[in-house]
């Protein structure tokens, strides 16, 4: 299979995804022909020689991949778009052209657009945004979509005493990203403490120490923080999460919040926990 891989290519930025995505392609056995590396590649960046160069590519292809992120389509990648969908109809073993979109408001708005009915699903970072994706496509393409994004377990004990600390008059406010950094201060405070160091290297050692289990499960800073003064193994529980670690540094058994945008609004449908990974 050889693909043509079509997108703009006017700054380091656009190149380097380009290439990204031709390496991940060539690592799975497809021959990928890249028009900066063949074009430029010499030096002779005239249009007749790019042109040359592009239509062999263009011609001994399989498929086409294009880039088609931005406000429009690029105009070199809609006409190689157009050569290939010319070339396709003379030459029936052609596989297609595949559009690549990375931009979910573009997604969105082709997936609406298009009549398509599946369920679109993303992580907040994308359908929310601090409102700015129903800003961008309007609440009535927005309606419905579900999106994730780690949250905190709001229900929990640990959590309703941070509530009351952020001084909260509903329950079910949530806090998405303060208790994540009142944790990171008491867990850093506790291995410090711990290690009896404020050096980097050696106090983030102790992060397991303080955090993952076995030991006495404390919520509450002070608790913890002479707990540890004293010598008892604990197992810190954070606001915003549980505040365990695997091997590598990365958190176990978080929680993920479950949005739905509804009438322009994002509304919580679930707090989602997964099984209890052992440490």
């Amino acid at each position: 299979m050889r693909v043509y891989f079509a997108g703009p290519l006017f700054t380091p930025y656009e190149r380097s995804f380009i290439d990204e995505c031709a390496s991940r392609l060539r690592a799975e056995g497809i021959d990928v022909f890249v028009p900066h590396e063949n074009a430029l590649a010499d030096g002779d960046t005239s249009a007749a020689t790019i042109f040359v160069k592009d239509w062999q590519g263009l011609s001994e292809a399989d498929a086409v991949v294009a880039v088609l992120d931005g406000p429009m389509v690029d105009d070199g990648t809609a006409c190689e778009i157009g050569i290939f969908y010319a070339l396709m109809q003379a030459d029936p073993s052609k596989k297609g052209i595949l559009g690549l979109l990375t931009d979910f408001v573009s997604i969105v708005r082709e997936a609406v657009r298009s009549g398509f009915k599946s369920k679109i699903m993303a992580l907040s970072i994308m359908a929310d945004a601090e409102g700015k994706f129903i800003e961008a496509v309007g609440p009535d393409v927005a309606e419905g979509i579900e999106h994730f994004q780690p949250s905190p377990p709001l229900g929990t004990p640990n959590y309703k005493r941070f509530q009351k600390l952020m001084g909260a008059a509903d329950e079910n406010a949530l806090y998405l990203f303060a208790g994540n950094t009142h944790d990171q201060v008491c867990t850093l405070a506790l291995a410090m403490e711990k290690a009896k160091s404020v050096d980097s290297l050696v106090y983030t050692k102790d992060i397991p120490a303080v955090c993952n289990p076995p030991g006495d499960k404390v919520d509450e800073e002070l608790a913890a923080l002479n707990a540890v003064r004293a010598g008892t193994k604990i197992n810190f529980v954070g606001a915003g999460s549980d505040c365990d670690f695997d091997a590598r540094g990365d958190q176990l058994n978080r929680h993920f919040g479950h949005f739905m945008i509804k009438g322009g609004k994002q509304v919580l449908v679930q707090i989602i926990k997964g099984p209890e990974q052992n440490i």
